[in-house]
């Protein structure tokens, strides 16, 4: 089974009920909309043998979307649940990735998780502004990313930061340009 395929797999599964429900009515409603659940950011393992992906879903009780990695060999077997969290980015290696997922302070921050049995997880960004889009330097030391930059006067746009991987201070690449 290929890639694609697999993945064409994992979202029939997850949009099945949908399609059911959507043949009585020409109109997404709310209750139609809060059963959607989707697959994103599917990312191939250095070595070609599994897939990390983000599944996403409406949390009814609290009111608000949530995501989870979920991992499967390429073939599309084992697929499973990896940890709660989205936009999961591979090391080099292959050993570790980078994502991002609630933590703290308040809001979303950089994690990296080891891809051993084990499973270790860091949270390595402590930042104020929610990073976004991590990005593996190629030696696997460090890793780049996005976040808002603050003035007095509030935002004034995105800014690059970079972060070693076992975390520390975040430094902004894009300040004064």
């Amino acid at each position: 089974m290929t890639i694609r395929a697999s993945l064409r797999t994992v979202t029939l599964l997850l949009t099945l009920p949908l399609a059911a429900a959507a043949q009585s009515s020409d109109r997404l409603t709310l209750d139609l909309y809060l059963e959607l659940e989707g697959v994103a950011n599917p990312r191939m393992s250095p070595d070609g043998a599994q897939i990390i992906y983000t599944r996403q879903w409406v949390d009814k009780v609290n009111d608000r979307r949530e995501s989870s990695l979920w991992i499967m060999d390429a073939d599309g077997s084992r697929n499973r649940f990896l940890v709660d969290g989205s936009a999961a980015r591979w090391s080099p290696s292959g050993d570790r990735i980078a994502y991002t997922a609630s933590g703290e302070p308040e809001g979303t921050q950089i994690f990296v998780r080891w891809m051993d049995d084990e499973g270790a997880v860091t949270q390595i960004t402590r930042v104020n502004q929610s990073p976004g889009d991590p990005a593996w330097s190629p030696d696997g030391r460090s890793i780049a990313f996005l976040s808002s930059t603050w003035s007095d006067r509030g935002s004034v746009g995105g800014g690059v930061f970079v972060i070693g991987a076992d975390g520390g201070e975040a430094r902004e690449l894009s300040a004064d340009h």
